[in-house]
């Protein structure tokens, strides 16, 4: 080996044999001091495999021949690794722990397996775009395919359109909680709800359940409690346990106020395979701030108005102070449906040949209850006067119309005081049809026809008493 070595200004020259090592001992080098190799062919070789370069250049090096196994380290935090180019891969390698900043993420995550996956959690800083359709395929029985882990205080999770940042976006915040339509939770009523549906319209705000199948089977919402203090336990519950509630609240101008609410409860001694139910229906009464309990179906499937329980009449429709029908009657053809009840007073008119000249009372009240189509008549007509009218004695003004069918006639029961009938006989009242009128006549004991009871049978303080029940 012949090796020249010559000393030349700022440069120290090694020349010779093209082969065999040649060692070049340096020591203490400034640190602004360059050893250039003369060819890119050169090589530079420490004495040690273990040997350090300390705050030196190395201009456009190539590391070439990397084991799988094996690791480059840079000296400092700040030093940056530089690829030859922007498409240069790293194929087979470990990186343990690393820190994604900034750039883009491109391509498909688990597209590749890797021989090592040393590491589970992938840290990234800033923005990561992912470009192009991301697929995540995880095989694994017992741990989650994605986990999402917040460690502020923003959240886990928003997913947005174009517009950025979203006004509706979809949301899953920190603690769990599902928000679609708005960026965070809203707690109406100080209760902050686990899922939320928030929008400016019907359609932008309420939940839809659909399902497709050619069966007779529905969709749902289910309610569910028990006594359990773990999601998977079992806890019986007990009588008057609220099952589920559905509430309805508004704005009174600075907060949220119940309307309404419907409740499902348990109504009576669950056991096994046995869980009685009722449901309660509830309204804020106007001036008033919560609901109060307006009608319940209880176990028995009894309806209760009013009532909290029911009575001891076993009827399946009970009511606290009575059931109102409309002022006018919504007639139903059906012979088993009541469709109307009403209850009045009404003021009998007593009429002699049509007139009521110069007739005075003392007493002229009448009163009735309407069911249905039936209504019961009773009334009383004290005088004090008969006036001059002349002509058969009627009674006029009843409550309602009386039906005018074929074959229908009506009859009444009276008290007659100081008016004059047949010796013998008696004296009765029928319902005229034809007239809508009360008639009073005169009913010999020979078998004789009835006569009209007149104006002439009457003194001026006759009195009649009666009560009558017809159709309308």
């Amino acid at each position: 080996m012949a090796t020249t070595v010559t000393l030349k200004p700022n440069a120290i020259d090694l020349s010779g044999s093209t082969s065999g090592t040649t060692t070049l001992q340096a020591n203490a080098v400034a640190g602004t001091t360059t050893i250039t190799l003369p060819a890119a062919t050169d090589t530079l070789v420490g004495k040690a495999t273990t040997d350090t370069l300390t705050n030196k250049t190395l201009t456009a090096p190539v590391i070439s021949t990397i084991s799988n196994t094996g690791t480059l380290t840079l000296p400092t935090s700040t030093d940056t690794l530089v690829g030859r180019a922007t498409t240069d891969t790293l194929t087979n390698k470990t990186l343990t722990s690393p820190t994604i900043t900034g750039g883009a993420l491109n391509g498909t995550l688990g597209a590749t397996t890797p021989s090592t996956v040393a590491a589970t959690t992938i840290s990234a800083s800033g923005t990561t775009t992912l470009s192009g359709n991301q697929i995540i395929s995880v095989t694994d029985n017992s741990n989650a395919a994605l986990r999402i882990t917040q460690l502020g205080t923003g959240n886990a999770l928003l997913v947005e359109d174009s517009t950025n940042p979203d006004a509706s976006p979809f949301v899953v915040t920190a603690d769990g909680r599902f928000i679609h339509g708005h960026t965070s939770a809203l707690s109406p009523r100080s209760v902050t709800f686990a899922n939320q549906f928030v929008g400016p319209d019907f359609s932008g705000s309420a939940p839809l359940s659909l399902r497709y199948s050619n069966d007779a089977s529905p969709t749902g919402y289910e309610f569910s409690k028990t006594r359990s203090t773990t999601p998977s336990g079992n806890a019986i519950v007990s009588s008057g346990d609220s099952v589920g509630q559905l509430i309805f609240s508004a704005d009174d101008g600075t907060q949220y106020v119940q309307a309404a609410n419907i409740t499902g409860a348990v109504d009576g001694t669950p056991g096994t395979n046995d869980m009685p139910g009722r449901l309660v229906f509830s309204t804020t009464a106007d001036g008033a701030s919560s609901p109060t309990e307006r009608m319940r179906i209880d176990s028995s499937g009894r309806v209760l108005v009013g009532l909290t329980s029911a009575n001891t009449s076993g009827a399946n429709f009970q009511v606290s102070s009575g059931v109102t029908f409309p002022a006018t009657q919504s007639a139903s053809s059906d012979a088993n449906t009541l469709d109307d009840y009403e209850e009045g007073t009404w003021t009998p008119t007593l009429k002699f040949g049509g007139g009521t000249t110069g007739i005075t009372y003392s007493q002229q009240f009448g009163q009735y209850t309407k069911i249905g189509r039936l209504v019961t008549c009773t009334f009383n007509i004290f005088l004090t006067s008969k006036g001059s009218s002349a002509g058969s004695a009627t009674i006029d003004n009843l409550p309602f119309t009386v039906f005018n069918g074929s074959g229908y006639y009506a009859g009444a029961m009276l008290q007659p005081y100081k008016i004059n009938y047949v010796d013998g006989g008696m004296i009765t009242m029928y319902i005229d049809k034809q007239n809508n009128a009360l008639y009073l006549q005169s009913i010999p004991d020979t078998g004789a026809a009835n006569t009209d009871i007149a104006s002439g049978d009457f003194n001026n303080d006759s009195q009649v008493i009666g009560s009558f029940i017809y159709y309308v």
